[in-house]
Order: structure tokens, then C-alpha cells, then sequence
């Protein structure tokens, strides 16, 4: 990690692979989506078993169906991270540009991502923002 009185330079380029990588996840939330789909819970006839069963499984309220709600919004979530970062890289045409914006920038793609993973965005999602409020009004 870059101390704080350095600078991290990043290129365009860099973030369009970043979106790329982040991509790459999407098969594996697929195949576990898949993996879910063939969840089948026989918990046999005893009491209690029918709502083991539904507490499991693809019950509407079961644990794999709401796992696999939960992949619907990772997937969704990644897609739109990836989109955002791409569209943050092609909005600039120079390193120097983008690094001037990429931290607000950033932050709001955050913003829009938190809330379909059920969180809000994360603190002080924009670096510009001064979080000291406390000025000394005799430095001039």
C-alpha cells in the first residue's frame, strides 16, 4: 500500500482490465447458481422433516433459495462495478485527468453498487471530501 504522501497513478488501460478481472467471476456465480438449482432435500418422514426440508432447501423462505438470490445480486453487482470502472476509463483521455477525478469517481460507482448488496457505501467514499471540520480561522 502507497503511503500517504505518495501518489498512485493509474491509467485508463489499467482500469479496463480491472473491469475484465472483475468479470471473470461470473462464471463461478453461474455454476454455484446451477450447483443450487439441484439442490433436493429429502429429509425423510419424520417429525420435523418437511420443515428441515423447507428450511434448506428451494422452499421459497429456504436457505439455497435465498443463496441463490443472494448470487443474483453479486452477479448484478459485479456487473454494474465493471460497467461503472469502464465507463470512468473511457471518460478521460489522459492518465493525468482521470487521476484528478477517479477518487470521486469511484466513489459514486460504489455508491450505486452498495445497495444491491445490502449495504450502504462505504465511509468517506469521496477522498476530496474534507473530513476535519475544524478550521483554525488565525492561518491565513
Amino acid at each position: 500500500m502507497a503511503d500517504k504522501d505518495e501518489e498512485i497513478q493509474v491509467s485508463p488501460e489499467m482500469l479496463r482490465t480491472f473491469a475484465k478481472n472483475i468479470r471473470e467471476l461470473h462464471p463461478n456465480i453461474t455454476t454455484a447458481r446451477g450447483e443450487l438449482s439441484r439442490v433436493n432435500l429429502r429429509a425423510g418422514n419424520f417429525p420435523g422433516g418437511t420443515s428441515f426440508a423447507k428450511l434448506v432447501g428451494l422452499d421459497p423462505s429456504g436457505r439455497a433459495t435465498k443463496y441463490d438470490q443472494t448470487l443474483g445480486h453479486l452477479y448484478t453487482a459485479i456487473e454494474q462495478l465493471a460497467t461503472g470502472i469502464e465507463t470512468i476509463a473511457n471518460n478521460y483521455t489522459s492518465t493525468e485527468e482521470m487521476n484528478k477525478h477517479l477518487g470521486e469517481d469511484l466513489g459514486n460507482v460504489m455508491a450505486n453498487v452498495a445497495p444491491i448488496l445490502g449495504s450502504s457505501a462505504p465511509p468517506n467514499s469521496n477522498p476530496n471530501q474534507n473530513s476535519d471540520t475544524n478550521t483554525n480561522s488565525g492561518d491565513k
